[in-house]
């Protein structure tokens, strides 16, 4: 994917998800644990593969868009100051493929929602320079696409569809993130979804800027 060496230079420097353990001004005695909520935005990609073209009867595929803006929301438990749990809802921009006949005539379009709901937990060590802190995660996800092709008809391989596919994959990321007053923080993280990049299962890469919230 074209964001695939970004995604590996952002795992690289430590990029992860939420600020999940301590806030930059902490009250005495508060030991980071506890309920937090967050939100991410960033730039996302959907990797359906090169066999969209089989599964959708498109001849040369004539254009496509694959990685453009996404988002996560989610809600986590810090059960100690280095292990949580995380459950989030991730969603990427559309997938739209333009198909082409034979004899060079646009005639099919693709298009291909993604979603994806995941399971992880979270592993850090706190780090308290500067208010600086940092986690590995790993799990689950259960990732749905919703896809629908149309078109003129006038290929005779020209086969409509319009259905979904959902299935479970492994998913794992890498967050930094740097502590607030009253109890927030802001992250920048990395989540990839291992999946076989095919039309019923998209491998997803997502890198965000995040702003958390940890209840006391």
């Amino acid at each position: 994917m074209k964001i695939a060496k970004l995604a590996i230079l952002c795992t690289s420097l430590g990029l992860c998800s939420t600020a999940f353990a301590y806030t930059g001004h902490t009250k005495c005695g508060d030991t980071g644990t506890g309920l937090y909520v967050g939100g991410q935005l960033g730039y996302g990609g959907a990797d359906y593969g090169s066999g969209i073209k089989n599964a959708f009867n498109v001849y040369p595929v004539h254009s496509n868009d694959e990685d453009d803006l996404a988002g996560r929301v989610y809600l986590g438990y810090q059960l100690t100051t280095i292990f949580g749990l995380e459950a989030g809802y991730s969603l990427f921009s559309d997938n739209t493929y333009k198909g082409q006949s034979a004899n060079g005539l646009i005639t099919s379009k693709s298009r291909l929602e993604t979603q994806a709901i995941d399971l992880l937990v979270t592993v850090g060590t706190p780090l308290t320079y500067e208010g600086f802190g940092a986690a590995l995660k790993g799990g689950a996800a259960y990732v749905m696409s919703d896809y629908s092709h149309s078109g003129n008809g006038s290929d005779a391989g020209f086969r409509p569809a319009d259905g979904s596919n959902d299935r479970f994959a492994p998913a794992a990321g890498a967050s930094i993130f740097y502590k607030l007053p009253y109890n927030t923080a802001v992250d920048i993280s990395y989540l990839h979804i291992f999946a076989p990049a095919n039309v019923a299962a998209p491998e997803t890469d997502l890198v965000t800027l995040g702003l958390s919230y940890r209840f006391v």
